[in-house]
């Protein structure tokens, strides 16, 4: 059903005053784009890998010391060994390096530790590889050598800094050889929280059974990620998006070997690129699946890609049906929908927690939260989280920034609250507690996404225009409308109402997805809740340098600034550096 594919450029240009705000558009078919596309400057270039280098030694008085009581650590000389003693200080940590220089009998067997490493994937578009550093897969793999038992080895690594105290220790990634891999959960792990586009670089060392330390390594690269994923539902296909030059691949999903078949519905790409994950919907001859396909290779120019099955978990068997309070009408403004109870089993709201291998769905047709490992395909601890009624119609849990805190939108009639969860180490999803859409209008309902601001603040988009029979007795329903989200005080604000015109400032369809790239949010508006399907879809855009208070800029219309049959804007996604919005749309 999704049938075209909208690329909003968002190149910032400070001298445009916002009211005047026009963005450039691509139109993306299953046949091409039109205009061609811009790319990204060329010129742009990080240190080539080959430039990874041990820092010298050299005499730098500042900075962390560490204690002399690190040479008296290292084990007596023996007879044969000369007493001598030469302290150097490491350039990048500050540390003194105590080095005991042997005679010639055993000099050798006192060097201390050296680690070498690279990228391990420098990624090119086409799905190949390279030298320069700019790579979709951060996964840095190494060696370290020692004359000492490697088992006693000790490795750190610390990202974008190099002080003393940022280093962490990694040691679980050394094998027995003295070889190691770190991923990008290990580095956003090391960093904090989701791992930005731009560049970074990655710092090493290690320490010895005898207290010996190796020079700090550096592995510098450039995050650089431009695959996007949609699905062309009643085809059954695949769509991949390049971001960087809007070509388009489209892949039939029954073509590829081991595929369990079933109408596609949602897409989650892994954030090294290099695995993309596919929901399917079950139905009285298929089951409900998660379809792991690894990128093998992506051939552009000539529409193709290379995809191969890894593992498809079973979330539903065959002619599993959906779980509904089905409401009646009871006020013109709010008809009751039939694609609102789909029949059978289906799982929307992909997400993946920051710094973790752990990615999520919903099945919005009952009240199941599945959480999986993509490091081994396999669903989590307890196969799902189920809260009662509380998860009911769930359309996915997103995390903030920090990965510490989810909420989950109620994507259904009357749902007038955002769930807030907690997360543990291993995944474990915990309802704490309830925010309310409320306000001195009345209450908003039917939300579908939620997108963060910070690790505090985030937005949502109620779609409902009405009361149904499930609205409480003396509650009334706002029409669609913007709420901030103070996770913090557990409290909703209506910061942006409801537009009776294309024309005016407000939300003026039914809001799907939300995202924010730089100081603008973007709010797909789909026409399908209210008396009629399908006529329009919209895009607003509002700046919110105040998060208080979103200024409308403009909203995009069919006919203008988006095809003349755009209608249904649904899926919205920001590519990770924030200079484009894709909106998928249905037919």
């Amino acid at each position: 059903m999704f049938t075209e594919e909208t690329n909003v450029d968002l190149t910032p240009n400070p001298g445009l005053d916002n009211q005047f705000f026009h963005p450039e558009t691509n139109y993306i078919t299953t046949s091409g784009f039109q205009p061609p596309p811009n790319g990204n400057d060329p010129n742009a270039i990080i240190p080539d890998v080959d430039h990874n280098h041990l820092f010298p030694e050299i005499l730098n008085p500042i900075d962390n010391i560490l204690p002399l009581q690190q040479l008296f650590d290292n084990p007596t000389p023996s007879d044969n060994e000369a007493n001598l003693e030469q302290s150097g200080i490491d350039s990048l940590t500050g540390e003194t390096i105590f080095e005991i220089f042997s005679s010639l009998f055993s000099f050798f067997n006192n060097r201390r530790p050296e680690i070498t490493a690279s990228l391990a994937n420098d990624t090119i578009l086409n799905g190949g590889t390279n030298t320069d550093g700019i790579t979709s897969d951060p996964t840095v793999s190494g060696f370290v050598t020692d004359d000492g038992n490697l088992e006693n080895l000790n490795l750190q690594a610390s990202l974008d800094t190099r002080r003393r105290n940022s280093f962490i220790d990694v040691s679980d990634a050394l094998n027995p050889d003295g070889s190691f891999s770190l991923n990008i959960v290990d580095l956003e792990q090391l960093y904090g929280g989701a791992l930005t586009e731009g560049e970074h670089t990655l710092y090493l060392r290690s320490i010895d059974d005898t207290g010996r330390a190796s020079q700090v390594f550096s592995v510098d690269f450039e995050l650089d990620r431009t695959l996007y994923g949609f699905v062309n539902m009643m085809e059954r296909e695949l769509g991949l998006i390049n971001t960087e030059t809007d070509d388009l691949v489209l892949v039939p999903l029954e073509n590829i070997e081991n595929y369990p078949g079933g109408r596609p519905q949602h897409v989650l790409i892994s954030p090294d690129e290099q695995t993309v994950y596919v929901t399917t919907d079950a139905s009285d001859t298929d089951s409900a699946n998660l379809v792991a396909l690894e990128v093998n290779g992506i051939d552009w120019s000539n529409n193709t890609a290379d995809l191969t099955v890894l593992d498809s978990l079973t979330l539903e068997p065959v002619g599993t049906t959906s779980e509904y309070n089905v409401p009646t009408q009871v006020d013109p403004s709010q008809p009751i929908a039939s694609w609102t109870q789909p029949a059978n089993t289906q799982a929307h709201g992909t997400t993946w927690l920051p710094g973790s291998p752990y990615g999520y769905l919903t099945q919005w047709t009952d009240n199941k939260i599945r959480g999986f490992d993509r490091s081994t395909n396999q669903f989590l601890l307890g196969d799902s989280f189920e809260f009662g009624e509380a998860s009911n119609q769930t359309h996915g849990v997103t995390f903030n920034p920090s990965g510490t805190v989810a909420l989950g939108t109620g994507y259904y009639y009357d749902d007038d609250d955002i769930e807030v969860y907690s997360v543990d180490g291993n995944g474990n999803l915990n309802l704490q507690s309830f925010i309310e859409l409320t306000s001195p209008e009345g209450n908003g309902a039917f939300t579908h996404y939620t997108v963060w601001v910070d690790d505090r603040y985030a937005f949502t988009a109620s779609m409902q225009f009405g009361p149904t029979s499930l609205t409480p007795e003396g509650e009334n329903i706002v029409g669609p409308s913007l709420w901030l989200l103070d996770t913090f005080e557990g409290t909703a604000e209506r910061v942006v109402g409801t537009a009776n015109t294309a024309d005016e400032s407000g939300i003026f369809r039914s809001p799907s997805d939300i995202g924010i790239a730089g100081d603008k949010l973007y709010v797909a508006e789909e026409d399908s809740l209210d008396d009629s399907f399908g006529d329009d879809g919209y895009i607003s855009v509002y700046d919110i340098s105040d998060i208080n208070e979103p200024e409308f800029i403009k909203r995009l219309k069919p006919g203008e600034e988006l095809p003349a049959d755009f209608a249904i804007a649904h899926g919205l996604n920001v590519t990770p550096d924030e200079d484009s919005v894709y909106v998928a749309s249905y037919a």
